[in-house]
């Protein structure tokens, strides 16, 4: 079997690299190894500027028909359990099985072939170039060749590590994340979404700039008090802390004001489920001959918000401007590779490169995450905007160019 392009994975990056390049003309099969739709262990935000993609996609209608909550605003309290309350630019809630799944259904409607259930066990190679795959499809094994392999299955990949894609050495790098949801939470406020810093209070304390979220989910129909619970720590963090995961989240919620302000009568309603995840500060190497890594196979998600899907989605929609010429002039030089490297370098890195500022200088720094939220409150609005308050911190505060 030979086709133009095979995209492995199906979450929101593969899905959007799979649209974008069938827009662009090409015959594209998306495959996944999981039977859809899924869950994904993730929070369940969608942020706005993912919206002009959706619409192109032909499925923003859809996403606002199950959207859970729209935030507008943040509360966030920092590791003495102060709270400071922000503006924020809506972004939609939408459970991360039925919104990624609107994503892969406007994929298909977009002109993709799709298989699930197809588990792809190596690539294929002609000297330095990726040619195809070998794959396991209800027991029965194939193989497919391709002018061009998207390679977006997940953090744990093995192709994208096969390919000598991995995460930076650094633990603050890797994120222990794990998210559930609670019925029975209690003060939620409308539209708001709540981040609260691990507590100064816990044994063998460091502080990091990692977070446990709050978000209010079906407010109509639920009374306010079903909600998306969540929380991400990173490797070093938790060595320093000696402890699990599930430990630092049951010490906020069973020691700290806030944990029992929000979660003190909550009861599961679906049990937390967590994963490793990497991050990083600027965008790896993820093209070679033949193939591209998208997504959290890719390290994606920013070191600050630990969050993938923007990134993976940005750079699959930045992949379909220049990597079909490539391939229908079957051009597998190191130019071309260089000039899609370079192509999602220039649309990622800048973004990376604010996200560590904002993390190395205001996230990670108990001293100046102090100052931010004094700052935050002394603005002549209040609350004010979160991104406005990162913005004037970082330049008037701290002196830091930013363009």
């Amino acid at each position: 079997m030979k086709r133009q392009v095979v995209v492995v994975g199906a979450g929101p990056a593969g899905s959007t690299a799979a649209f974008y390049l069938a827009k662009a003309g090409l015959d594209v099969l998306l495959v996944d190894q999981e039977v859809w739709p899924r869950d994904k262990v993730c929070g369940d935000a969608y942020m706005p500027g993912l919206f002009p993609i959706f619409k192109e996609m032909g499925i923003m209608e859809e996403m606002e028909r199950e959207v859970a909550c729209e935030v507008n605003s943040l509360r966030i309290y920092d590791p003495e359990g102060e709270k400071t309350d922000y503006t924020a630019p809506p972004f939609i809630l939408v459970p991360r099985r039925i919104g990624d799944d609107i994503i892969r259904r406007g994929a298909i409607n977009g002109g993709v072939d799709f298989l699930d259930n197809f588990c792809v066990t190596s690539l294929i190679r002609e000297g330095n170039r990726i040619t195809g795959i070998n794959a396991n499809h209800n027991n029965v094994d194939v193989s497919i060749e391709a002018d061009a392999v998207i390679i977006a299955n997940g953090s744990h990949s093995l192709l994208a590590r096969d390919l000598g894609v991995l995460a930076e050495d650094n633990p603050k790098m890797w994120m222990y994340a794990a998210r559930g949801y609670f019925n029975n939470v209690e003060n939620m406020v409308p539209g708001q979404a709540v981040q609260i810093y691990i507590p100064s209070t816990i044994p063998n304390y460091v502080h990091c700039a990692n977070y446990i979220w709050v978000t209010p989910l079906y407010e109509g129909n639920s009374g306010g008090k079903v909600a998306s619970v969540g929380c991400v720590i990173n490797e070093y963090a938790l060595r320093e802390l000696d402890m699990t995961h599930d430990e630092v989240f049951e010490y906020w919620i069973n020691e700290t004001e806030s944990g029992q302000y929000y979660m003190k009568n909550a009861t599961v309603a679906k049990p937390m489920v967590g994963c490793r995840l990497p991050s990083c500060s600027s965008l790896t190497q993820v093209a070679f001959p033949g193939a591209v890594v998208l997504g959290d196979a890719a390290n994606m998600p920013d070191k600050a918000s630990q969050y993938g899907i923007d990134p993976g989605m940005y750079a699959a929609q930045e992949l379909a401007k220049i990597l079909p010429d490539f391939i229908n002039e079957k051009d597998y030089s190191q130019a071309a590779v260089d000039a899609v490297q370079g192509a999602l370098e220039a649309r990622l890195n800048p973004a990376y490169a604010f996200n560590t500022i904002y993390m190395d200088q205001i996230m990670d720094n108990p001293d100046h995450l102090k100052r931010f939220f004094e700052y935050s409150r002394k603005q002549e609005v209040y609350p004010a905007g979160y991104a406005e308050c990162i913005f004037g911190f970082l330049t008037e505060e701290l002196g830091i160019p930013l363009g």
